[in-house]
């Protein structure tokens, strides 16, 4: 399946970062909904498992923040792309997206893996949204968003 490519321009920058910043806020609020029903349901201890330590070392804030969604989003593209070479349709696409990571990151905890899923169908929405300018474009888009969550996870994270 040939992928068009457009050329990004300086003046769509905005709805770049717009657009990030919007598919973080759909994930922020999925997040809050998942705790707030795993508070009520009384799944507590689940949701203290997935904290970040109370002092985070930098070797671990880099690793979590900048390291980790480097290597993810460099698997998700090749994935997407992979995908894209047998004509499987994007909402397929972003299904397996989602459905992989949240799989794998469960494996560490079933809470990490329930918030992940969303996080990687939307960041696959967003590589597909951007892939028309370019992979790295859309891969840049993934990862911007992914290094500003996972950011925000460690600096908001522990006691």
């Amino acid at each position: 399946m040939a992928v068009r490519y457009y050329q990004l321009k300086w003046k769509m920058v905005p709805r770049f970062i717009a657009d990030i910043a919007g598919y973080s806020a759909v994930f922020a609020i999925y997040i809050l909904l998942i705790v707030w029903l795993a508070d009520l349901s009384g799944f507590t201890g689940e949701v203290q498992n997935f904290q970040t330590p109370a002092s985070p070392t930098p070797a671990e804030v880099f690793g979590i923040a900048v390291l980790t969604p480097l290597i993810e989003n460099a698997l998700l593209v090749m994935l997407i792309v992979g995908l894209q070479k047998h004509a499987i349709p994007d909402a397929i696409i972003t299904g397996i997206c989602g459905a992989l990571a949240g799989t794998l990151h469960a494996i560490i905890t079933p809470f990490w893996g329930i918030t992940t899923m969303m996080l990687f169908f939307l960041m696959a929405r967003l590589f597909l949204k951007y892939q028309r300018y370019s992979n790295t474009t859309g891969f840049f888009a993934t990862l911007l968003m992914h290094v500003m969550l996972n950011t925000a996870g460690v600096l908001a994270g522990g006691d």
